[in-house]
């Protein structure tokens, strides 16, 4: 009888153990993937907060004429509404110090008579603005209540924020400071500013127009963005990895078991079940530690103490065990199918993330890349091509189907000319977009030049025809410019210069046409001239 106890005792313990260790990993494996969905989540609500300035930038890069204050503020209330955590946000124009008393000036004949151009000292009073070769005064402050305590302050009057302002400019993408405590009505509160330049509607190198801005208050950006993407029996640490360990957490949201209790360190969540990825707010990185309720966790576990209670019937016990090691296996079935899935969906993506390095995603045509390696590929096969042909195309009033009906109608008509090439195209030929409105094609065929000019005299026909662009009938032109290799060395880089050479003087000699460009050793065509 006692042995008989001992060994239902033991089974027991044993069977409660195995029951627990499976119970832990699979709330583990759950929990990761929990967290792990969860974070992909938060990610792609904090990129579209990233964004929001994007609005006001293209506002005023779109508009054909100075926007108003009015209109700004119209924009950017809306944006407010859609971000909670966006408490603050407007316009800082650039001002040069030359420029400086003109631009005071100009706001004061406005109606905004005390205007003027001034910085914080490190108690927050205001004071002159220091020397400086350029001032980034706020000029359209939104919410209109802060105006009397913003409206022509210089926006990177101290480090943290000119290195921002200058990283935005640098980059031409948001730019963050650190998160920082911020002088509200309530007091002091955390949260950052992110920064975004204007360049205008040519976006062509050199200094900005200006600085539109956001003031981001970090509790209720975070706890909006938590509340929509995080379970409630998950838990998010977010600290900033640039600071001491005693400085850096930035938010706290407990998990629902979790309410109450004092605020942890990371260290403290790192000696617990945990999940830890980075998070990326615009230009910087926050750490983040996604933490399950402890509550919840330990009550996951406690099923495998029911083999304690059975005792010595050990017959009973095994039926149990086997029990619990059969739900316990199909679950992790369950997980390892999922992860498969995944791991089949990472390799669906990875395959169209390569097809779209080499090819442009609005047309299908290669793309610089696509296009390089083809031809690097082609002069390894045939070093010895003497019968090749470049094309260089480049379509005559595209621009105006722009202006007239949109980037979306110019869009559709790109997609059009590219069915067009295809069709006139032989299987072994190399066709390209390089970019806006320039396509690039690669012949080969025997009978050159001769090859070329029908085939520059057939796409000149077919892009020259009428188009239908959201029942409207479009016209547009293309210039055609050919280099040949006339010789036994094969040099693509060579043939685009001299096809690139051609198509200007095709634009020159007034678009439509094409112009031929050869080596010298090898006759013109008669009726064209060379580039």
């Amino acid at each position: 009888m006692a042995a008989t106890a001992a060994i239902g005792l033991a089974a027991s313990l044993a069977v409660g153990f195995a029951a627990i260790s499976s119970n832990d990993r699979i709330a583990q494996l759950a929990f990761v993937k929990k967290a792990s969905e969860s974070f992909e989540a938060i990610q792609t609500q904090v990129r579209g907060a990233n964004d929001a300035l994007f609005t006001l930038r293209d506002l005023l890069d779109a508009a054909e004429r100075p926007v108003t204050l009015s209109e700004f503020q119209f924009f950017a209330e809306r944006l407010r509404e859609r971000f909670p955590g966006l408490r603050d946000t407007g316009w800082a124009p650039r001002v040069t110090r030359a420029g400086r008393e003109s631009f005071e000036a100009a706001v004061r004949m406005t109606g905004v008579p005390d205007y003027r151009i001034w910085e914080r000292d490190k108690s927050g009073q205001r004071i002159p603005p220091a020397d400086r070769e350029f001032y980034f005064p706020i000029l359209y402050p939104v919410p209109a209540a802060i105006a009397p305590k913003v409206l022509g302050v210089n926006i990177a009057f101290e480090p943290v924020r000119t290195r921002a302002v200058l990283h935005a400019i640098e980059t031409r993408e948001p730019a963050t400071t650190p998160p920082l405590q911020l002088v509200s009505g309530k007091g002091l509160i955390d949260g950052f500013l992110s920064f975004l330049p204007v360049f205008g509607k040519d976006s062509v190198p050199g200094e900005p127009r200006g600085i539109v801005y956001g003031v981001f208050e970090i509790a209720p950006l975070i706890e909006n963005i938590l509340a929509a993407a995080l379970p409630g029996d998950v838990g998010a640490y977010l600290y900033d990895p640039e600071k001491p360990a005693a400085t850096q957490l930035i938010h706290w949201h407990p998990a629902g078991g979790q309410a109450g209790l004092a605020v942890p360190t990371r260290q403290e969540l790192l000696a617990e079940p945990h999940w830890e990825s980075s998070l990326r707010m615009a230009d910087q990185t926050w750490g983040v530690v996604f933490v399950p309720n402890h509550a919840d966790w330990f009550g996951r576990l406690a099923p495998g103490l029911i083999p304690f209670g059975i005792g010595l019937l050990i017959t009973t016990m095994i039926e149990a065990y086997l029990l619990v090691s059969m739900r316990r296996t199909l679950e992790l079935e369950r997980l390892t199918q999922e992860l498969r899935v995944t791991a089949k969906t990472l390799a669906e993506r990875g395959e169209k993330l390569t097809y779209l390095a080499r090819h442009d995603p609005l047309t299908g045509l290669r793309n610089r890349t696509g296009f390089a390696e083809d031809t690097h590929q082609f002069v390894a096969r045939h070093p010895d091509q003497t019968r090749l042909a470049v094309l260089m195309l480049d379509l005559d009033r595209f621009k105006s189907v722009n202006d007239t009906f949109g980037h979306a109608a110019g869009d559709l008509l790109l997609c059009q000319v590219a069915q067009r090439l295809r069709r006139h195209l032989s299987g072994q030929d190399i066709a390209a977009r390089l970019g806006g409105d320039e396509f690039v094609i690669v012949q080969s065929q025997d009978s050159q030049p001769a090859a070329a000019e029908m085939l520059a005299n057939r796409l000149v026909e077919a892009l020259c025809a009428p188009y239908r662009i959201f029942n409207a009938e479009v016209e547009i032109g293309v210039s055609i410019g050919i280099s040949i290799c006339g010789g036994a060395g094969l040099d693509i880089d060579s043939m685009l210069r001299r096809a690139d050479r051609a198509l200007y003087s095709a634009k020159l000699g007034g678009r439509g046409i094409w112009h031929l460009s050869v080596a010298d050793d090898v006759p013109l065509a008669p009726d064209h001239a060379v580039a």
